[in-house]
């Protein structure tokens, strides 16, 4: 599974702007904390923050889509009426099912915000040119509206549970497990002598990373991050 993330905006282009927010900034972050969340179960892209994928192609600009199964475009919303408020995701009128969609917004919905709904659309370039030219399945979510004070302050507040929440839709609407993960001292041990270098008293070993690992020592958590293939 190949994942391609956008964050809305950028190159100039601050996008809605509200209460001191940009929304390039606030969907660039955003990006950045839902990527380490999908790495472990797929393989995960970031367009160029640099860049506006939006102009980018609208300029000439080429993107092969086809390289992805999935786009995940990320915006924040904003309407002239401050009393607006929620979370919706547009996807392409060619798209067949939406379950994955409704998993990501019934996720971020559970933090407080109102659902609006999964909405399809046929009028916006980058879905356009993953959908209509490479057949590859893009949705934009609009995570809370930044002319909102309560979505923001709710946004703000609960940053990290909305971007898992996120990160669950999109597992579990495509059906990605979660990596094992070895955390024993014993287990470690083993994963250390199979593929990274000869343990000649195993037993010994093991009882001098249980003791680090009683002690949360950054020896544990180096040999832990070695053999899970954590950054």
């Amino acid at each position: 599974m190949k994942i391609l993330l956008i964050a809305g905006h950028g190159a100039g282009d601050p996008g809605a702007c509200r209460g001191g927010y940009k929304e390039a900034e606030l969907t660039r972050e955003f990006v950045s904390l839902l990527e380490p969340e999908l790495k472990g179960v797929c393989h995960v892209s970031v367009f160029d923050f640099d860049k506006n994928c939006y102009t980018y192609l609208k300029n000439g600009g080429k993107v092969d889509f086809s390289l992805y199964d999935y786009v995940l475009e990320v915006h924040f919303n904003a309407h002239e009426d401050k009393s607006a408020n929620g979370t919706e995701i547009y996807v392409h009128d060619l798209e067949r099912g939406t379950s994955v969609e409704q998993r990501i917004l019934n996720g971020i919905c559970l933090s407080g915000f109102k659902n609006r709904g999964v909405i399809k659309r046929s009028d916006l370039r980058v879905m356009n040119t993953c959908k209509k030219i490479y057949n590859t399945s893009h949705a934009l979510l609009e995570v809370c509206f930044i002319s909102n004070d309560a979505d923001m302050d709710n946004y703000m507040d609960k940053k990290q549970l909305i971007v898992s929440a996120v990160a669950h839709g999109i597992k579990e609407g495509f059906g990605l497990s979660e990596p094992i993960l070895y955390t024993s001292a014993e287990d470690i041990t083993d994963i250390l002598s199979e593929k990274h270098f000869h343990i000649s008293e195993k037993e010994r070993f093991v009882k001098a990373l249980q003791r680090a690992k009683d002690e949360n020592s950054s020896l544990y958590w180096g040999y832990y991050k070695l053999v899970n293939n954590v950054m």
